[in-house]
């Protein structure tokens, strides 16, 4: 698949008219680009990419606002950056391997257990003060030290993260959740066969908490999603009793969203450890409640959270969700959209 969404100056578009699949495969990653990688501010990658290609392509592009790379490739990593680069106005990221997988699928026979990606290399490599938003999917090979390193290097809090199938403990997570006491929205999908390894630990954690437990170290959180995968090692009601504890009391520090990307017809075995339903009829405890194995409006719910809207009006943000044919390139100006 060759998908690019592109913000670019308006000069470029009074340009003469290129051949886009040879333009964007040429120029985007090669090194013997024609165009300057600084002129682009939102770009995503679906074809595939080596950790090379990704960290080369970051920089270079040190004006890009937001960047996804969807098609992670190698296993190895050879590049060793001397200089963290600096990219002052990214503000979402999100890195996936070429292998992964959706919520409830199981892996395709053959699979290696050991397929690794380092996603973690780049973090390595970047230096992001302004980012807002992080999402890392499938990554085998989590380095916290890594992550831990890009914030400090960075001096950023990120208002919201997403990890799918990710392979932390329950210690990383939850020092990441001090590190980030402003979060505002939190994702955490486990790997559906991996789910009773590391994950189990955290999620015993939190059915074992307090009323004041785990959520309580980021008090200002609006926006949270498990996946039955995740919450597959939790007593019965305890989620919904943990979840419900944020939804009454001060409506300032109240969950605002809470999504269960499950299939209520399929997974009805999964919704009776779960009666955060029967108290949302009850009572409006929670602005939205969503029980769906489609996410597609989440993006949308992090954007209006984390961004305010005068920077919604001025920040060009990409449409994710949009894919294109093979060889298509959608391009995007301002409230200009062009398709080559």
């Amino acid at each position: 698949m060759y998908t690019y969404t592109v913000s670019v100056p308006a000069q470029f578009l009074q340009g003469p008219r290129r051949d886009p699949e040879r333009f964007f495969v040429d120029d985007v990653l090669s090194p013997g680009r024609r165009t300057p990688l600084t002129w682009y501010t939102t770009l995503r990658i679906d074809i595939p990419a080596t950790i090379e290609e990704c960290i080369a392509t970051l920089v270079h592009a040190t004006n890009l606002q937001h960047c996804r790379f969807g098609n992670i490739t190698n296993e190895t990593f050879v590049m060793h950056p001397t200089a963290r680069a600096a990219l002052p106005k990214l503000q979402s990221l999100h890195l996936a391997p070429a292998v992964r997988l959706r919520d409830g699928e199981q892996p395709l026979a053959g699979l290696r257990s050991d397929r690794r990606t380092f996603l973690c290399h780049i973090f390595d490599a970047i230096k992001t003060p302004a980012l807002r938003q992080l999402s890392v999917e499938c990554n085998a090979v989590w380095r916290q030290s890594s992550f831990m390193a890009l914030l400090d290097a960075s001096g950023c809090r990120p208002g919201a993260l997403e990890f799918k199938s990710v392979h932390m403990g329950e210690q990383e997570l939850l020092a990441i959740m001090r590190r980030l006491p402003d979060l505002l929205a939190l994702k955490l999908h486990a790997h559906p066969v991996a789910r009773t390894h590391r994950w189990g630990a955290f999620m015993h954690a939190i059915s074992h908490s307090h009323a004041s437990g785990i959520l309580d170290l980021v008090p200002n959180l609006k926006m949270l999603s498990f996946n039955p995968a995740a919450l597959a090692n939790l007593r019965p009601g305890k989620f919904g009793a943990l979840a419900t504890t944020r939804m009454i009391g001060d409506p300032a520090e109240r969950l605002a969203v809470v999504w269960l990307p499950v299939d209520e017809e399929k997974d009805t075995q999964n919704l009776h450890d779960i009666y955060l339903l029967h108290l949302a009829r009850e009572e409006e405890l929670c602005s939205k409640i969503f029980v769906s194995p489609e996410m597609v409006t989440w993006g949308t719910e992090v954007r209006e959270l984390v961004w305010t809207e005068d920077e919604r009006c001025i920040i060009s943000f990409p449409g994710w969700v949009k894919t294109g044919e093979p060889g298509k390139v959608y391009m995007t100006y301002s409230d200009m959209s062009l398709e080559y």
